[in-house]
């Protein structure tokens, strides 16, 4: 019986290592679909700022012209990536 319980006891601590390891990647992925979810969220809202701005601003030559600068709106959408 001595010979058999570190075995045992060794089983145990890896079964118990897996469980931890498990819990940590399904709470993991669960944050990561939370952040996904606020960056479309802060993406549909920066894109909708930006819209207006230029609408507000279409009778002085739009948002570039009034802050005499070359400027560009690109919001990438990585999404898919974060949660692959």
């Amino acid at each position: 019986m001595w010979v058999v319980s570190p075995f045992l006891t060794q089983r145990c601590i890896i079964i118990n290592m897996a469980n931890s390891l498990e819990i940590l990647a399904n709470s993991t992925i669960e944050s990561l679909e939370l952040i996904t979810a606020e960056m479309v969220a802060i993406r549909t809202v920066a894109m909708q700022n930006r819209l207006t701005l230029d609408c507000l601003l279409s009778e002085q030559g739009g948002t570039c012209a009034v802050i005499d600068a070359e400027c560009c709106t690109y919001i990438p959408d990585n999404s898919e990536e974060i949660t692959d």
